[in-house]
């Protein structure tokens, strides 16, 4: 050891020594801090995209050239930047940790608490870190300094499949939603005294999954970390939910599996007659022979259908509502905030990535679709009886913008339906947090036998407000740009279909707006009397939420370019590029 050391000593006090030395940790600094190390002394200039083949995209954005000359060589290991499997894997390894942590005393199970919160606590701090990063680059970040990871994985059949996440700015964009809103929900079940270590452990997997699936790259990947969500949401509901939750958790579980099912048809469809030997999406897309049309005809139904399911595209929205309805708070916040989301990213970046062509030429019967689901959902929102349901109706009508976007696609109307996912997806989460903090203190569901709530419960009654302009897309908010984008780039490829699901939106949170009336104002009940305000807890989880949606509408200006990063060649290859 005092070897070593006279070593390294000799070396950093030799001025002909220094170059060598700071080569030799350049990996390691490359490893915790590659977007600082790797980043140009200025930002490059944007050369024009090369030719692509057509109906091929690239997933993510491609690399710009650094001015500064990279060298040839270098000393020392070669460390990967392991930033994203961390995001993904850390609420893995907190769930196989709480499996052997006893749970008998009150001590016991805040422990188990504090290790599922310090999992999503770090998943979300490590995306804002790399949100950050490639803010403060721009359009000149790379995929190494967005910290990629792509391995070859198996290879033992008739095509390659590879370990690939990767992490442009759509996904770190729903990185966001979904461990900030895990986070909420660990926070909201911070007092829940039964079947803590079960009720965590299926949290930290059902976050792996949707973690593991928005920076999965490669298709079977993707399908692994989709379909893993079947049977913790399947537990969830069913063991922690309310009446009908037997039903409720059998629906969505099959929901989920019949989506994973059509992927799997799907992405083999497409992995089979692509030249590419690869499962991986950025060598499918470059492939040099594109799929024949009938071929892409099938893989865009049968993926588009898988998402579908999700998506609660009308007719396939029933189980949204009756799992909304059952599941506890939290699990609810989770399956409308995020879960349906994944679906609405997954439609964007598959169905529309691989089959481009495709997504012309069926454009009109997307159209359809959306504009049903639009007033489905406005039908659906008025007809409502409890706070629950209204608030996922409300949800099958945001869905409806996205899907929108997807019938008439270019940089605008994706730009916009991306941050609808974010911002739909926040607001959606604390709603239905707020109702299960209204529903614990009355102990009563329906709207009717609700009222004058506002004298006891000010905050509650605020934080109720403001989620319900965030639905509706007030200004300032993030709803309010993205339905702002939305609306230009959609109207001018389907005018009256556009004017048709904005109103309808407006016109269902416009009912959602009317719940403030029914809830909160009016005379005050005699059984009510009692009921208090917002504790400092129930604040320290509905607040992150609110700072959020601000955040991504007042700095819109700043995450939507990271946004078109993810998106520009996908748009281009449309024919809509702005």
């Amino acid at each position: 050891m005092s070897a070593a050391l006279q070593v390294l000593w000799s070396a950093a006090s030799a001025a002909q020594q220094a170059p060598r030395l700071a080569a030799a940790f350049q990996p390691l600094i490359a490893v915790v801090v590659p977007s600082v190390s790797a980043a140009p002394a200025t930002a490059p200039s944007i050369a024009a995209p090369a030719a692509t083949v057509p109906g091929n995209i690239l997933a993510t954005p491609p690399a710009v050239p650094s001015t500064t000359p990279t060298p040839t060589t270098s000393s020392g290991l070669d460390l990967p930047s392991v930033l994203l499997s961390t995001v993904v894997f850390a609420t893995t390894l907190a769930a196989l940790m709480i499996v052997f942590l006893p749970e008998r005393t009150a001590e016991q199970r805040s422990r188990i608490r504090s290790v599922a919160l310090g999992a999503a606590v770090l998943s979300l701090m490590l995306t804002l870190v790399t949100l950050g990063s490639a803010i403060s680059l721009g359009v000149a970040a790379t995929p190494d300094q967005l910290h990629e990871e792509n391995a070859s994985w198996i290879t033992h059949f008739g095509f390659a499949i590879h370990y690939h996440l990767s992490a442009d700015g759509v996904t770190l964009s729903l990185l966001v939603l979904s461990t900030l809103v895990f986070t909420s929900v660990f926070l909201a079940a911070w007092k829940r005294q039964e079947r803590v270590r079960l009720y965590c452990g299926l949290l930290l997997l059902l976050e792996t999954s949707v973690n593991g699936a928005l920076c999965a790259t490669d298709l079977v990947l993707f399908v692994l970390f989709f379909a893993m969500q079947a049977v913790p949401l399947f537990l969830l509901i069913r063991c922690f939910g309310a009446d009908g939750r037997e039903r409720s958790a059998q629906r969505a579980g099959i929901a989920v599996l019949i989506s994973s099912a059509l992927l799997v048809t799907g992405f083999l469809l497409v992995i089979v007659h692509s030249s590419a030997h690869s499962s991986d999406l950025a060598q499918i897309l470059t492939a040099s022979t594109p799929l024949s049309t009938t071929v892409a005809g099938a893989g865009f139904w049968l993926v588009f259908t898988a998402f579908a399911l999700g998506f609660v595209v009308v007719p396939a929205h029933t189980w949204f509502l009756s799992a909304a309805a059952s599941a506890s708070s939290g699990v609810s916040a989770v399956i409308a905030g995020v879960l349906v989301r994944l679906s609405g990213y997954g439609m964007i970046r598959f169905a529309l990535g691989l089959f481009p062509l495709q997504a012309q030429r069926f454009g009109s019967a997307l159209l359809v679709l959306a504009v049903l689901s639009a007033v489905w959902g406005v039908l659906l929102t008025l007809a409502q009886r409890t706070m629950r349901r209204m608030v996922a109706a409300v949800s099958i009508g945001q869905m409806s913008l996205v899907l929108l976007a997807v019938a008439s696609p270019n940089t605008l109307s994706l730009d916009g339906a991306v941050l609808q996912l974010v911002a739909g997806g926040m607001s959606s989460a604390l709603l239905l947090l707020l109702c299960g903090a209204i529903e614990g203190r009355t102990r009563n569901v329906s709207l009717d036998r609700l009222g004058g709530l506002a004298a006891q419960a000010p905050r509650l009654g605020g934080f109720w407000i403001f989620a319900c302009l965030a639905a509706l897309g007030a200004p300032l908010i993030a709803g309010f740009s993205a339905e702002l984008m939305l609306f230009t780039g959609a109207f001018p490829v389907h005018p009256y279909a556009t004017v048709f699901v904005m109103a309808s939106t407006a016109v269902s949170t416009a009912a959602l707006l009317w719940s403030v009336q029914r809830v909160f104002l009016g005379p005050v009940r005699d059984e009510f009397a009692r009921v208090r305000d917002a504790s400092t807890l129930e604040l320290g989880y509905l607040w992150p939420l609110v700072v959020f949606l601000i955040a991504f509408g007042v700095l819109a200006g700043r995450v939507v370019p990271v946004i078109g990063t993810g998106l520009t060649t996908l748009a281009a290859s449309l024919g809509g590029a702005q």
